[in-house]
């Protein structure tokens, strides 16, 4: 989407900025990968756990650290470590007293100390029952042990942390936010499919009627892909990388370039 022309007519600035940056980002993920290859810094769950100064990352991609300033944040985190439910339960008035009785009904479903994780939730549907509104819930319980590695994460590097979420509850914005994918909106009615690539995980979502009402991660990725990339073609990871960049859904290769032949 970024060489087919489609980003910059849609989104000009956005285009703009992923254009300016792209040598960037690609030097970001390839400093990453060599150094959680080589220190197997991962989580349970492969998630890269890369950390480093900004001073040292500036150093090796030869930008000068005064130029670089941080001060919010928002995280949005990919896993499959957390316990995920849907339930449906009377429509309350406050936020306090939803979350409660959510905890009381997962308390009686889940086998598992619900005080050891950060629970998130949201209302997909509601229906009328005998004059009484029930909702439809799916509830999420991201583990406190990771939640507070991202609360020491943000003070570490001195940001002000504004949101953590769920990355796949992003796509609850498009519709609700009227944004336009490819041109278009999402239609009214239907299910629309997602697939998120990282680095040690895809995650492939469902979003139904403008709510992201399914989702899974699985324990492949990025890291999968460029290894595999490498290992049939002889490349090294950067080489791998480089020709999956070029890659296109909307275009048919039979060949890769001279380079990976």
């Amino acid at each position: 989407m970024l060489n087919n022309g489609e980003l910059e007519r849609n989104c000009p600035q956005t285009y703009k900025n992923i254009k300016s940056n792209i040598r960037y980002l690609n030097q970001l993920l390839l400093i990453a990968m060599d150094n959680v290859s080589n220190e197997k810094m991962t989580d349970e769950d492969e998630n890269a756990l890369f950390f480093a100064s900004t001073r040292y990352i500036c150093k090796l991609m030869g930008m000068n650290e005064n130029n670089i300033k941080v001060k919010n944040a928002i995280f949005t985190v990919s896993t499959n470590s957390t316990v995920t439910r849907n339930i449906e339960l009377p429509v309350l008035k406050s936020k306090s007293e939803t979350m409660s009785m959510i905890k009381n009904e997962l308390g009686q479903l889940m086998p598992v100390d619900l005080n050891q994780y950060k629970l998130i939730y949201k209302k997909t549907d509601s229906t009328d029952t005998d004059g009484a509104e029930f909702g439809k819930y799916i509830v999420y319980g991201l583990p406190n042990s990771m939640y507070e590695q991202y609360i020491e994460l943000a003070e570490r590097l001195k940001l002000v942390l504004l949101a953590l979420d769920l990355s796949y509850n992003c796509l609850d914005k498009i519709a609700e936010k009227k944004l336009s994918i490819n041109g278009s909106n999402l239609k009214s009615g239907t299910a629309s499919a997602f697939i998120e690539i990282n680095y040690g995980s895809i995650t492939f979502s469902v979003v139904n009627s403008g709510k992201n009402d399914f989702s899974r991660t699985y324990s492949n990725g990025l890291s999968d892909i460029v290894k595999s990339f490498g290992a049939v073609f002889n490349l090294s990871n950067e080489e791998a990388l480089n020709e999956i960049e070029k890659l296109s859904f909307f275009e048919k290769y039979e060949s890769i370039s001279d380079t990976a032949k």
